[in-house]
């Protein structure tokens, strides 16, 4: 079975494996890398003369089997870094758990992505309702400026008024003291 590297260190599944519906997954290790490619002894050169890198193969035939390649790709190293002491049932065991966490991490972003959305659609909800309140209370303080213009009118009349009464009494007390004469 052929087997190509990715960056992320793994190799990639064959055609006919059973998990042909995670496309992006086989990219990837479904764990973590205790330790680099580059941090093993003793060291295995390749042959352009450097440092083969050890990767972790998660094929169905041999997961979690190490192997050593070139890293940069400059030549055709490909070797079994060990023997496979791997009985079958543990070998399906390492399938379906790496099936398993590759659906997790899948399902895991498509839950977060869905998180996005509807946040994104929760602040454009609030936006409408949070518009109309700005819209409100810009009303709200039109109408009390104008309340402010009226309440200074009403003062003004009212002073007006008081005027207009003080010079009524005053021409009625002026007539009231010019009658007798007349």
């Amino acid at each position: 079975m052929a087997r190509s590297i990715s960056s992320g260190g793994s190799s990639s599944r064959s055609a006919s494996s059973s998990w042909a519906g995670l496309e992006g997954e086989a990219a990837s290790s479904p764990i973590p890398y205790r330790e680099g490619p580059l941090e093993y002894w003793p060291a295995q050169m390749c042959k352009c003369g450097k440092k083969a890198a050890r990767w972790i193969s998660w094929s169905d035939d041999n997961p979690g089997r190490r192997y050593l390649t070139c890293l940069l790709g400059g030549c055709d190293l490909w070797i079994w870094a060990e023997n496979s002491t791997t009985t079958p049932f543990v070998r399906q065991l390492l399938v379906d758990l790496r099936d398993m966490v590759w659906r997790l991490k899948r399902e895991r972003r498509e839950m977060q992505a869905e998180l996005r959305e509807a946040k994104r659609m929760l602040q454009e909800q609030r936006a409408i309702p949070e518009a109309e309140l700005r819209a409100l209370q810009e009303q709200l303080q039109a109408k009390d400026n104008e309340i402010s213009v009226l309440r200074a009118r009403v003062s003004d009349l009212e002073k007006q008024k008081r005027m207009f009464a003080y010079g009524v009494a005053g021409c009625a007390a002026l007539l009231m003291y010019f009658r007798p004469w007349m």
